[in-house]
């Protein structure tokens, strides 16, 4: 995704094109989608790879636009998300930083194969 987002601004680039505004006012919305599918995304993903440090940091970063801004669908979304995500830091905390990782998940192999 990331290689098809600086395609699409390198185009935009070479074309002299600003980027458009998006219909909810984002400026990104336009080269990536709704935040609020994204953010879903996000979510799944942190919770399937087991990686509380990405589940905790989605919290911090979008927990006031989702109470703010975001669908009621959403909302009960991310209340679940950080129920299940509170639960996981608390066995972390008991079993050791990184103990809910699922290392046989296709990121996780990928980012062990390059030595993060």
């Amino acid at each position: 995704m990331g290689r098809a987002i600086a395609g699409t601004v390198r185009e935009l680039r070479r074309q002299k094109m600003a980027p458009t505004i998006g219909p909810t006012g984002d400026r990104m919305e336009c080269l990536v989608g709704d935040w609020q599918e994204l953010l879903v995304e996000r979510m799944e993903l942190a919770e399937a790879t087991g990686c509380c440090v990405v589940q905790k940091h989605l919290i911090e970063a979008f927990g006031r636009r989702v109470a703010e801004t975001a669908s009621s669908r959403l909302k009960k979304v991310f209340t679940e998300f950080k129920t299940r995500a509170e639960a996981n830091f608390r066995l972390e905390a008991e079993h050791g930083a990184g103990s809910l990782l699922v290392m046989d998940h296709p990121l996780n192999l990928r980012l062990a194969a390059k030595g993060y």
